[in-house]
């Protein structure tokens, strides 16, 4: 927050007013998404993390409906389906939500121009869960979504199946792998390389 109140950005990197607190979970998280897409565009920073609540959290959702009801469970505990139809209806509209709003963030992401590119374009942005069937807690078939293109490193639009259970850790090396050689790269162009 101090280096973008720093008075050596441009107008557009400039925070503005803090916005008031308003204790709604859909004014939060475009508040967050916005300031990160910020801290992203003024070069703030390279690294963000996003996280909507704690696997654990009893976060209600009554502002969506499913069945025609509002969602006044709690997270965890819809999450906790049984099988049940009703349940998992809850539990496709929150996540139905969530990706709503990473899609709100990437188009955000997509639409800032940088020499060119756009941010989403030379990004790459993980969103997973830790739990593929939260009634079973199971570690298996984790929903994974690698979004933007990191300098042409990525190749965008593809849905990959993987029947031999890979562990995400491999997925996280080579992103780590990715991330130091656009870093490097960076340098080289700005003459930082050592």
């Amino acid at each position: 927050e101090q280096r973008l109140n720093a008075p050596a950005g441009t107008a557009a990197c400039m925070p503005g007013a803090r916005p008031p607190a308003t204790g709604d979970i859909r004014t939060q998280v475009k508040q967050l998404l916005d300031v990160l897409a910020l801290a992203f565009q003024c070069d703030v920073t390279r690294v963000g993390t996003f996280m909507f609540d704690r696997a654990g959290s009893d976060l209600a959702f009554p502002f969506l409906t499913a069945n025609n009801l509002p969602i006044n469970a709690g997270w965890h505990c819809t999450s906790h389906h049984h099988g049940v139809a009703g349940n998992l209806a809850q539990l496709r509209a929150i996540l139905v939500w969530q990706m709503e709003q990473l899609a709100y963030f990437l188009g955000k992401l997509k639409a800032i121009d940088e020499g060119g590119e756009s941010v989403l374009s030379k990004s790459c942005v993980f969103v997973s869960s830790e739990i593929g069937d939260g009634d079973l807690h199971e570690h298996k078939n984790l929903p994974v979504i690698v979004a933007g293109g990191a300098g042409g490193a990525l190749t965008p639009g593809r849905h990959l199946v993987f029947n031999n259970q890979p562990h995400k850790s491999d997925l996280f090396l080579n992103l780590a792998v990715i991330a130091a050689l656009l870093e490097h790269s960076y340098a080289v162009l700005n003459g930082d390389a050592d």
